[in-house]
């Protein structure tokens, strides 16, 4: 009975992720930011971010990048709504608009750089269903794009 029982039981083990806290990325990775980064996210950008971070503890890479750009993306939007840019129309929703709407709005350079540098270099390959993140390069992805929110958010007004 005691097997039987053990077999059932859900048990499992989680291993540290490189530098990360397995304790604070389950508590929230967006605890981790800087306040005044935190004081300008929406409650959809940091369950964004905190469900990554949980993707992270739980090795599901893949996901932690969906979440990650997911977040990434609701921020630059924001940035494009709260400086009185316009927005793209809804057919024309995508990073390439972003990055050009940014751009010809004279957002720092440093946030077009950036976003361009995580577009061409992550989010675009990682669109296609046959391909897959592999658990290093999700933290990757991760740090980079918390980064770039950092970033944003203190040209936020």
């Amino acid at each position: 009975m005691l097997s039987k029982e053990l077999h059932d039981f859900p048990i499992f083990v989680v291993e540290k992720k490189g530098n990360l806290s397995l304790s604070s990325l389950l508590a929230g990775a967006s605890k981790g930011y800087p306040p005044i980064t935190v004081s300008k996210l929406t409650l959809k950008i940091v369950n964004e971010i905190d469900e990554s971070g949980r993707c992270i503890v739980f090795n599901r890479p893949t996901a932690v990048g969906f979440h990650i750009l997911r977040a990434l993306e609701l921020v630059a939007k924001t940035y494009i709504i709260n400086t009185g840019l316009k927005e793209p129309p809804p057919n024309r929703c995508n990073w390439g608009e972003y990055i050009q709407i940014l751009r010809t709005g004279d957002a720092p350079k440093e946030i077009t750089d950036l976003l361009q540098i995580i577009k061409d270099n992550y989010r675009n390959p990682i669109m296609h269903p046959e391909e897959t993140l592999e658990p290093e390069n999700a933290i990757s992805l991760f740090n980079i794009c918390g980064s770039a929110i950092e970033v944003i958010c203190r040209h936020l007004p």
